[in-house]
């Protein structure tokens, strides 16, 4: 296993009401994430079953083969899927109401605006408010390539409703968090 990741150092709650957890992620045809390894990105690991939603990337542990899918999970159930494209910014906002146990997905691609990809479902929403990992962590699921994987990070925020779908970031007085 190999990790690389952002943690919130913070004493604010981020762990009630309805939040959106904003990331945009990018990698690049030099350094390419390995497709035969199994990454886990944007996620939250307060306790079992941790990852109540997460973006991965590449074969799920369990399966065979290369696969070059970006997809978003919640409670480890794939809900919504794309081929990740090198060069290509991913924009994400993670719909959650932590009051409601539901979280829902927002994504567009480059410059665009967000648009409501899966509508909240239900799910088993919990944060320590510090548990919230922006990154990657990456199982080899038995292979042994140690080549170095480029991922990039930018608009990293989290706001209360309403959504913010300005991939370009709030105003002022919408970022509380």
């Amino acid at each position: 296993m190999e990790r690389t990741e952002i943690i919130p150092q913070t004493s604010e709650d981020l762990g009630s009401g309805h939040l959106y957890y904003h990331f945009s992620l990018l990698t690049n045809s030099t350094n390419p994430p390995n497709p035969n390894f199994e990454h886990q990105i944007a996620f939250f690991e307060v306790k079992l079953p941790s990852h109540f939603t997460e973006i991965k990337y590449g074969t799920i542990s369990g399966s065979t083969g290369a696969d070059n899918s970006l997809r978003w999970d919640v409670s480890q159930e794939t809900q919504w899927s794309t081929q990740l494209t090198a060069g290509n910014w991913y924009n994400f906002a993670y719909d959650i109401d932590f009051d409601a146990q539901t979280v829902g997905l927002w994504a567009s691609n480059g410059s665009e605006p967000l648009t409501q990809q899966v509508a909240p479902i239900a799910a088993s929403t919990s944060t320590n408010s510090q548990d919230w990992h922006i990154g990657q962590l990456r199982l080899p699921n038995g292979g042994s390539d140690a080549d170095a994987e480029d991922w990039f990070w930018s608009g990293i925020w989290i706001e209360e409703a309403p959504l913010t779908t300005s991939v370009a970031g709030p105003v002022a007085s919408n970022a509380t968090r």
